[in-house]
Order: structure tokens, then C-alpha cells, then sequence
């Protein structure tokens, strides 16, 4: 098996609104035959895929544009099919990964990829920014690098002065090997450079390797600003020249007595449904941690849920050493034997019973940890609407559990959400949203600016409660097709601290060049909104993102430079052989029937570039068949029809 030898460069700017990550890949085929690559990158909820680029040899060069994703895949079978290489890019929501298909690399070449992420800096806890592997997986190929063939940038500018930085590093032989502060016209700037040393892929098992999706996260607290005011950044779209974005940043810092750690209500709806099996114990031991972290004086209530929901305290218990170990106890003996999963009735009965919860003066928080699906979502998601009493946190499990369920539980239900497919991330987690719920706030929180008059759209909730130092964001997209920057910006604040307080504010935004990025973050928090599939894919369409009902695209001619005796090694003799829609047709069966049959003609006698292909559906079915163990059975016969078609 032939080792692919790749260099990386990973570069991040990072500021107090959001953070940009160029990630370039620099590759050459080895082969002697043109070669199709499937590359996946580990999906993460709060990064945006923002933009995917190819450059062949040292003049041919495509950047990718977002369409429907129906239309993609077609164009990319037909692109390739003629001789062309082409750029395909979705997301995959069986596995939570982007896949990047990109075919073909003429024998021999070069080959840069170059793509762009996005994400939001706001955090509960400070500024925030994380830091992901973005590798190419080759399935059923060696990727080999050595060391400091991967380095990586990142540099924090911000307005204030840094006085706080933490790094939780995760990524396994990740060194740090240079760190500078500066001071530069009214910009504060830390540089950190960092490479990973040591490391040697396998042969392609994403799964089995963690290092891939394992994070970094940068943690960065800065000096308070004058009067502790917001800050406005504002974005002229490159895309319609009459829109501009803004996102208005604010960052609690109040000082009051009022701000100290709190004790709380917790409540934990705990899925012990029959999927849950094989998870339950990790989880058990997740909520030990739990019960152990929360601050003295709080109270809470273990409920567990299924097709019916089973209560193990009638009332919430008092934070003691003797109610801690008698509920470890009953943790400890959590069974996956309560059927299937219902979320509804436990929250409705919680919400019935808010006078008993009333009585515990405390703020009140739900925890829920699911790993499934429910067929009574709009009706669930309604009745946490109609009831502001309590702050939901969500965790999603493990691979199955439907996605937008889990989000907007956490978001309609003004708390947080989580995925957390690998469950070794789950106690980190656990501390990071105990933290949330334990540390000082003020209440009654309200933020409007001018710009609430004028806008097309905008996004971004904002919590009634705010803890100190969590930063709060408003995002507007607006008709505005002047030049003129130095419009002020009316802000009002108002909130709750042993008083009601009001805060007014004018402020000039900071303008940034020209570009998407900022409205590619609103949108994409405007997708949350009960929106239909129909008004998504529009919005998704029209702010070129990548979304389950978009994909990138892109075409790269290369048929003159081929040969007729390539084309003929690309699609057999006959020229009857369209590989990818073969393929694809299997992952379909694999995906929706999960049911395939063997049947390899003996005259299968295809070029070097069919094997490798059968030899990644191979590993891709081998992996589906360990991530479904209940389900090896249907996977026992693996299937592949190759039949020839005359001319």
C-alpha cells in the first residue's frame, strides 16, 4: 500500500467576535493513474465549514461555490465521468463528519487544498476559541507525515489588554514552540505557534483513532473595557453589495455583591431507554461526577426516562453527604429497561409540579442526557416555550440521537447544548456546564440596539439570566448600501441585581474588510429558527453555506490533458464504467435498506483505481458494521454488481 505523504498548515486569527481557520493541505499523487480521494473531516457543532478550494499543478485553481445538494452529487458524477476533476463537499449526518470528494488528481500532480472555518469566540467562561484536527483521512490509504510537517498559527488580536490565558491542550504530541505578546496600535496581539511531532497515521481508521477528533481550546480572559460597554464589528457582504452585518458583543462584568458562586436546583432527566444499552455505565459514572461537582447548598432530583418516566426522589434532596451516597447507590444499578424514549411527559409533569420547585428559592436547572430520538418533537419543544422557569441543558449521545432535537432543547430552553459522540469527553462536559449554572449572574437580562428598527434579519438569543464574564451576542444582517461607517449604534441595557438597572450606550461599530464571515454566523444561528426545510435551503443558498441540504461544488476541466489510453484505465475499456454512481448506490443501500447481497463477477478485471475504491467500500462498511454491533447481522452479506454494459 502506497504511503501519501502530506504537509499542513493550520493558521487561525482570532478576536473577541470570532475566529477564521485556514487549513492547507499540500499533496502529491504518487500514483501512475489519475486518483479519486475521499476525505473527511470531523464535524463540530459550533465551527462553521465556511469554504473549500483546490489548486492543481502550479495554474489550475477552483474555489467551490454552494448549490443544492441533489444537483452536486449529479454534476460531480458527470464532471468526473468526462474526464474532469471535480469538487463535492457535504455533510455526512450519519457519522457527524464533512466529506470532501475530489476527483481526479492527475498521476504525478500536486495538489493544495485550502479550506476555511468559522466560529463564534463567545463563551460562558471568557473568550473562547477551538482548535480541531482538520486532516484528510484517505479510507483504505497511508497518510504519512513527518515530524513538523504539520505546524499550525494561531494569532489573538483584540481591542483589550489580554490578562489571562489558559490552554487545555487534548491533542496528543501537540508542542507549543513559540509564544509572543505585543502591543501594536491600539491592537493587542498574542502569537502562538505550535506543531505536532510523532505521529504516524494508520491506514485510514478514522474511528479507532481519537487524535482526530480531539480538541484544543483556548481560553482568553481580557482587561474590562471603559464603563463595561459593548463593542460593535461591522461587515460589508462581498456577495450583495447593499447588506451589511453586525454583530454587537457584550461581556458581563458588573460589579456587585450579588456576583458570588451560587448554589442551584438540578434536576436530571436521565435516558435509560433500551438503545441506552452498552452507554449506561459510562453515563452512570458521568452523573457520580455530577452529583459530586455541584456547589453545597444546592438541591436535585434523579428522574429516569424511557416510554415512561420512572422518578427516584419524589422531591428534589438537599446537597448532603448522606443523600450523595444513597443516590450514587441507586446510579450505580441504572439499567437500559425502560423501552423507548419519550422526553415529553417527564418535562410536562416537571412543569406541573413548579409550585413544590418554587419553594427552593434557587435557580432551577435541567439536565437531560439522551441518545435517541422522539417522535413528539414540535409538541416537546412547545411546551418548554410556555415555561421560562427553568434553564434546560442538553446532551446529545453517542451517534444516533437527533441533532436539531438536541440544540434546540438547549437553546429554546435558554441553558446549552452538547454532542457528545465520543463519551470520553463527557465529564468535561459535565464540569463545564456545572460551572455555567453554579457561577454568579445577574437576572432579568435585556439587550436592544437601534438597528432592531431596520434589520433582515436577526439572531442570537439572549438569556434572562447572564453569568459574570459570559459574553452575550446580537447579530443583525440590514439593507444598507452607503459607504458611510460612522453611523453610531444604540444600545440598551437593562437588567436585574438587587434592583431593576438600565444602561444606554452609542457606539461606533469597528469595521472589518469586506466579506461573508459574519453573515455566515448569523445565518447560521438563524437556522435554529422554526423555519421550513424549504426557507433553510434558500437561506443556506443564498449565504453560501454548507448545510444538510447544500453541498460545494466545483469543476475542474482537465479532458484535453488526458490521454484516450487514461480515459480508458479511468472507465474501462467499453467505456461503459461510471464508478461513482455505482458507489453511491451501494453507500444508499448501506445507509437506507441495510440490506446487500455479494455477487463479484469472476471477470472482474477493472484498473487499479476500481480496487482501491472497492477497497475503501470495504473499509467503510467494516466501520459501519463495528458502530452498529446490534445490527452485524444485517451486514453479513456485503454486496457489489459490476456488470458490463456494451456500447
Amino acid at each position: 500500500m502506497t504511503d501519501y505523504k502530506v504537509n499542513i498548515e493550520i493558521n487561525s486569527e482570532v478576536s473577541e467576535i470570532f475566529a477564521k481557520t485556514i487549513v492547507t493541505q499540500k499533496f502529491k499523487n504518487p500514483e501512475s493513474n489519475p486518483l479519486e480521494l475521499k476525505i473527511y473531516v470531523y464535524k463540530k457543532e459550533n465551527i462553521i465549514f465556511s469554504s473549500f478550494s483546490a489548486q492543481i499543478g502550479d495554474s489550475i485553481k477552483v474555489k467551490s461555490k454552494v448549490i443544492k445538494k441533489e444537483k452536486a452529487e449529479e454534476k460531480y458524477n458527470d464532471a468526473v465521468s468526462s474526464g474532469n476533476a471535480a469538487i463535492y463537499v457535504y455533510e455526512d449526518e450519519y457519522y457527524n463528519r464533512i466529506v470532501i470528494n475530489m476527483g481526479y488528481i492527475p498521476p504525478n500532480e500536486k495538489v493544495i487544498f485550502i479550506s476555511e472555518f468559522i466560529q463564534l469566540t463567545e463563551s460562558s467562561k471568557s473568550y473562547e476559541f477551538e482548535l480541531f484536527r482538520n486532516l484528510p483521512i484517505f479510507i483504505g490509504k497511508n497518510l504519512t507525515f513527518q515530524n513538523g510537517n504539520l505546524k499550525g498559527k494561531v494569532e489573538i488580536k483584540t481591542k483589550n489588554k489580554i490578562i489571562k490565558l489558559e490552554k487545555e491542550i487534548l491533542m496528543k504530541n501537540l508542542e507549543i514552540i513559540k509564544e509572543e505578546n505585543k502591543h501594536e496600535e491600539q491592537i493587542y496581539n498574542y502569537l502562538i505557534e505550535y506543531q505536532i511531532s510523532k505521529f504516524k497515521e494508520n491506514d485510514g481508521n478514522f474511528y479507532d483513532n481519537s487524535d482526530y477528533i480531539s480538541s484544543s481550546k483556548i481560553y482568553f480572559y481580557t482587561e474590562e473595557n471603559k464603563n463595561n460597554c459593548p463593542f460593535i464589528y461591522c461587515q460589508k457582504s462581498d456577495l450583495f453589495k447593499n447588506e451589511k452585518s453586525y454583530i454587537i458583543s457584550y461581556k458581563n462584568n458588573q460589579k456587585t455583591d450579588n456576583l458570588k458562586i451560587n448554589p442551584a436546583l438540578f434536576i436530571f432527566l436521565i435516558d435509560q431507554s433500551g438503545s441506552m444499552d452498552g452507554n449506561i455505565n459510562i453515563v452512570s459514572k458521568a452523573l457520580e461526577l455530577f452529583l459530586q461537582s455541584i456547589p453545597v447548598g444546592s438541591y436535585y432530583q434523579l428522574i429516569g426516562f424511557g416510554s415512561d418516566f420512572k422518578k427516584y426522589d419524589e422531591t428534589p434532596k438537599s446537597y448532603t453527604k448522606e443523600n450523595i451516597i444513597n443516590s450514587i447507590k441507586i446510579i450505580k444499578n441504572l439499567k437500559a429497561d425502560l423501552g423507548g424514549t419519550d422526553i415529553y411527559q417527564p418535562l410536562k409533569n416537571i412543569y406541573e409540579n413548579s409550585d413544590m420547585y418554587n419553594k427552593i428559592k434557587l435557580p432551577k436547572n435541567i439536565f437531560l442526557l439522551t441518545d435517541g430520538q422522539i417522535q413528539n418533537k414540535k409538541q416537546t419543544l412547545e411546551l418548554i416555550e410556555k415555561s421560562s422557569e427553568f434553564s434546560i441543558f442538553s446532551i446529545g449521545i453517542g451517534n444516533w440521537f437527533d441533532k436539531d432535537l438536541i440544540k434546540n432543547l438547549g437553546i429554546i430552553g435558554k441553558g446549552g447544548f452538547n454532542f457528545c459522540p465520543n463519551l470520553e469527553g463527557l465529564n468535561s462536559i459535565i464540569i463545564n456546564e456545572i460551572d455555567k449554572c453554579a457561577s454568579s449572574y445577574i437576572s432579568n437580562f435585556n439587550m436592544k440596539s437601534s438597528l432592531d428598527e431596520k434589520h433582515l434579519y436577526k439572531t442570537f438569543n439572549i438569556p434572562e439570566i447572564v453569568r459574570n464574564n459570559q459574553i452575550i451576542n446580537l447579530g443583525y444582517i440590514i439593507e444598507d448600501d452607503s459607504n458611510k461607517n460612522d453611523n453610531k449604534i444604540k444600545i440598551d441595557l437593562e437588567y436585574f441585581e438587587e434592583s431593576n438597572k438600565k444602561k444606554n450606550y452609542e457606539i461606533n461599530p469597528e469595521i472589518i474588510k469586506d466579506g461573508n464571515e459574519l453573515s455566515k454566523l448569523i445565518i447560521n444561528n438563524y437556522l435554529n429558527y422554526d423555519l421550513s426545510e424549504k426557507e433553510k435551503e434558500e437561506l443556506a443558498l443564498k449565504y453560501q453555506l454548507l448545510t444538510k441540504y447544500t453541498s460545494l461544488f466545483a469543476e475542474i476541466k482537465l479532458s484535453d490533458k488526458i490521454s484516450d489510453e487514461m480515459k480508458t484505465k479511468i472507465f474501462g475499456e467499453h467505456n461503459y464504467y461510471n464508478k461513482n454512481k455505482r458507489i453511491d448506490k451501494i453507500y444508499d443501500i448501506i445507509e437506507n435498506d441495510r440490506k446487500i447481497i455479494l455477487n463479484i463477477e469472476n471477470n472482474l478485471k477493472y484498473c487499479k483505481i476500481i480496487n482501491n475504491e472497492w477497497t475503501c467500500l470495504k473499509e467503510e462498511i467494516y466501520y459501519k458494521k463495528r458502530e452498529k454491533k446490534n445490527f452485524c447481522n444485517i451486514f453479513s452479506s456485503i454486496f457489489l454488481c459490476c456488470k458490463k454494459k456494451k456500447k
